[in-house]
């Protein structure tokens, strides 16, 4: 019997083992997973950190749910930009707003982050 009862043990520490990692909740995890997803081209990774009614603004369109946010992350991933020249400096502000900048350009992302998901991003033009 206590053979039975170490061996269920076992199994259930080793069920523990595989469980996935808690996803990133703080505006700050939340934004390193995304730059890190954006930077492989992986947009399943991109769209994990998105709200399902997430707002995104660019020059020029309004993407409105994560439908069509995953377009344009899409098409960005068609690109095959150099990733490794694209650094950016990321500052957390008080409810959830992150201001990311663009080293060698200066120009600055804002993001919104709530519930550990982006609802609101602006792309500079």
């Amino acid at each position: 019997m206590a053979r039975v009862a170490i061996a269920v043990l076992v199994f259930a520490c080793s069920l523990g083992a595989a469980v996935a990692a808690p996803p990133a909740t703080s505006p700050r995890e939340v934004m390193a997973h995304h730059i890190a997803a954006v930077k492989k081209d992986d947009v399943d990774g991109v769209m994990q950190d998105y709200a399902a009614d997430a707002v995104f603004v660019t020059p020029t369109e309004t993407l409105i749910g994560t439908a069509s946010i995953r377009k344009f992350f899409e098409h960005l991933a068609t690109e095959h930009r150099d990733w490794k020249s694209y650094n950016v400096t990321q500052e957390v502000k008080t409810e959830g707003v992150v201001l990311q900048k663009e080293v060698t350009s200066g120009k600055v992302e804002v993001f919104v982050v709530r519930h550990g998901k982006i609802v609101f991003q602006t792309l500079p033009g």
